[in-house]
């Protein structure tokens, strides 16, 4: 077994405490989305594999960077169905901590617009300015250029703030 494997828990607590925004634009702007859904399955896997490494509020952070990991992708790949679909499962657990519920107040106007997105595919309405373009689109050296530059932003962020 990868012993790297073991580090994983660590990772992923980094990523969903301090991290998690970062990491999102990051599977943003190189447009790795379906990369970003495997990845929202893989940090759900780890934390049920190993929920005794991880606090309640760590476990719950976790599932909120889950959770905006994969709206975010559902939506980029123009999944729409599967976006409101997940929207409205996400809406309907009780009891809803308050992180879940900042997280879904700030992605309802993206709801809004699916749905409205849904609703003109059925009017068969022209669509072409409502998808998202894909990474395909991206040379091998954008999506790579585009990951230093948010990478070197959040090292510029931490090191300004460090001193503060």
């Amino acid at each position: 077994m990868n012993p790297e494997i073991f580090k994983l828990p660590k990772y992923i607590k980094l990523i969903a405490g301090k991290y998690r925004f970062p990491f999102i634009e990051l599977i943003n702007t190189t447009r790795n989305y379906h990369y970003g859904l495997y990845l929202a399955d893989v940090f759900e896997k780890v934390v049920r594999e190993h929920e005794n490494e991880f606090t309640l509020r760590e476990i719950e952070l976790v599932y909120i960077l889950i959770f905006h990991l994969r709206l975010n992708c559902l939506d980029k790949l123009d999944r729409w169905m599967a976006y409101v679909d997940y929207y409205e499962r996400l809406s309907s657990i009780k009891p809803m901590t308050q992180s879940l519920e900042i997280l879904l107040q700030l992605q309802e106007h993206r709801y809004k617009v699916v749905k409205r997105k849904i609703d003109k595919f059925r009017k068969s309405a022209k669509l072409g300015n409502l998808y998202h373009r894909p990474q395909s689109e991206l040379t091998d050296e954008e999506i790579e250029e585009r990951a230093k530059e948010l990478v070197e932003r959040v090292i510029n962020f931490e090191k300004k703030n460090r001193f503060n």
